[in-house]
């Protein structure tokens, strides 16, 4: 996988997790959401959140 973008997070380590988001157009659940949060990716449309934070969203969407 090879991307003209990278993000710039905290720790570059978690790169591989926001490289995997892009390619699926997913969300990221991750006890480190903040360190997702601080950095640009919210301005390209992706999201990153906590697993309770996942949970939740994943049950009101059932309710629906």
């Amino acid at each position: 996988m090879s991307f003209q973008w990278r993000p710039d997070l905290r720790d570059e380590a978690d790169n591989k997790f926001t490289d995997a988001a892009v390619e699926a157009a997913a969300i990221i659940v991750t006890y480190s959401a903040a360190d997702f949060r601080d950095s640009d990716i919210p301005r390209f449309g992706w999201a990153a959140m906590t697993p309770q934070e996942s949970l939740a969203r994943y049950l009101a969407e059932e309710e629906c």
